[in-house]
C-alpha cells in the first residue's frame, strides 16, 4: 500500500498522511495508532503527537504491558524523555518491570524482554547524545542475568553503541569521567565470551569456514582487545 512505499523511502510526512486519511475509520484500531505513532516518531519534530497514539495502545493494555508491542514502549519512553517528561518515563518503566515480575512469579523460567529491550533503546539514545558511560552502562546492566538476555538481537544493540564509543575514545573525542569504566565493559565483555559461543551473531548463515566468526564470543573477544590496548595507552597518559 502507499503507506508501505512512503516508509520504506523513509519519507515519514507522507506516511503520515495516508493515515491522515483513514484516522476516523481506523482511530481505534491498536495496529493505526501504532503505525501512526511511528510515522509521527521517525519525524524527530512530532514527539509530542506521537505520544498521544502510543498512549492509546498503552491505556488498553494498563493491566499487562507485556500483551504491549516493544517498540511502542521503547519509542513512548524515548518520547517522555526528549519532551523532559522524564516522571512520566520512570512511572511507565516501572510498571513494565512490574508487569514482568509478575508474569515470572505466574510461569516461573519464563524469559520477559520488554524491560531490557526498552532499556536497550533508552541507553542507545544516550550513546548517540555521546553520554557512552550513562548509555553503555544502562545496556550492561541490562543484559544480565546474560544466559537470559544474551541473543543475536541484544547483541545488535550493544555492539552499534560499543562501536562508536570506541571511535569516539580512539579520536580522543571524548574523554573517561570514571577510570573503572572501561574495566567495567571489559568484564562484560568476558561473560560474553562465555556465554556466547553457540550464539549467532547474524540471522543468515555464515560460510563453514568462517562459522567461529559469526558468533558473539568471538566479537565480544575482539573488542576485549581492542578496548585492552585502549586501556594501557590511557594508562601509559596518565602515569
Amino acid at each position: 500500500n502507499k503507506a508501505r512505499i512512503f516508509w520504506e523511502a523513509k519519507d515519514f510526512a507522507k506516511t503520515e498522511l495516508v493515515f491522515e486519511e483513514v484516522k476516523e475509520y481506523c482511530k481505534e484500531s491498536e495496529i493505526f495508532n501504532m503505525n501512526m505513532g511511528h510515522s509521527l516518531f521517525m519525524q524527530e519534530e512530532k514527539y509530542e503527537e506521537a505520544i498521544a497514539y502510543y498512549e492509546e495502545i498503552v491505556k488498553k493494555h494498563q493491566d499487562n504491558l507485556n500483551e504491549v508491542d516493544i517498540f511502542v514502549l521503547a519509542n513512548l519512553c524515548l518520547c517522555y524523555i526528549l519532551t523532559k517528561q522524564d516522571e512520566q518515563c520512570k512511572t511507565l518503566m516501572s510498571t513494565i518491570k512490574q508487569h514482568e515480575e509478575d508474569a515470572r512469579m505466574k510461569n516461573p523460567g519464563t524469559v520477559m524482554l520488554h524491560f531490557c529491550s526498552v532499556n536497550l533503546v533508552i541507553g542507545t539514545l544516550y550513546c548517540s547524545k555521546m553520554n557512552f558511560e550513562f548509555g553503555l552502562d544502562l545496556i550492561i546492566k541490562n543484559l544480565y542475568p546474560i544466559e537470559e538476555k544474551l541473543g543475536t538481537d541484544t547483541w545488535h544493540y550493544l555492539k552499534r553503541c560499543l562501536l562508536s564509543f570506541i571511535e569516539q575514545l580512539t579520536k580522543k573525542q571524548i574523554a573517561l569521567k570514571d577510570p573503572l569504566f572501561l574495566s567495567r565493559i571489559i568484564d562484560f565483555l568476558e561473560d560474553v565470551q562465555t556465554h556466547g559461543k553457540n550464539i549467532t551473531t547474524v540471522i543468515f548463515s555464515c560460510p563453514e569456514h568462517e562459522k567461529y566468526k559469526c558468533t558473539l564470543s568471538y566479537e565480544a573477544c575482539y573488542f576485549k582487545k581492542i578496548l585492552q590496548r585502549l586501556q594501557e595507552k590511557i594508562g601509559q597518559l596518565t602515569s
